[in-house]
């Protein structure tokens, strides 16, 4: 499983029943990109797609009992990487190390922002 993989589950195993457009905003990604996370976790067995009864046009994503098995596994060894990281890191290089990381994810979503308008 890769991380973004583990995202999408985490996202859809606390908000069942996204639309894929609606996925892609939680994960603040472009559609596209959710559509590959979703094919791929669909292919594992992990995601299932039901259309929407009030817009046929809309598929509703839902975690299958495996993939809502394979995120009740992930889970704690994410949790324990970040507990380990974040022993690991004092405040003052927590928040050096934060200052970078925001400014990379201001830019990525100013592109993502650029895509979507054209």
């Amino acid at each position: 499983m890769t991380y973004p993989q583990y995202g999408t589950l985490s996202v859809l195993y606390s908000q069942p029943g996204l639309s894929q457009r609606e996925l892609a905003e939680a994960l603040q990604a472009v559609t596209t990109t959710a559509m590959v996370l979703c094919d791929a976790l669909e292919s594992k067995g992990w995601l299932k797609r039901t259309v929407d009864p009030r817009d046929r046009r809309t598929n509703r994503l839902q975690l299958t009992a495996a993939g809502d098995k394979a995120y009740k596994l992930a889970r704690p060894d994410i949790e324990a990487g970040f507990a380990e990281v974040s022993k690991a890191l004092s405040n003052e290089e927590a928040n050096a190390a934060l200052k970078p990381l925001e400014m990379v994810y201001a830019r990525i979503s100013e592109i993502s922002a650029e895509k979507r308008k054209r």
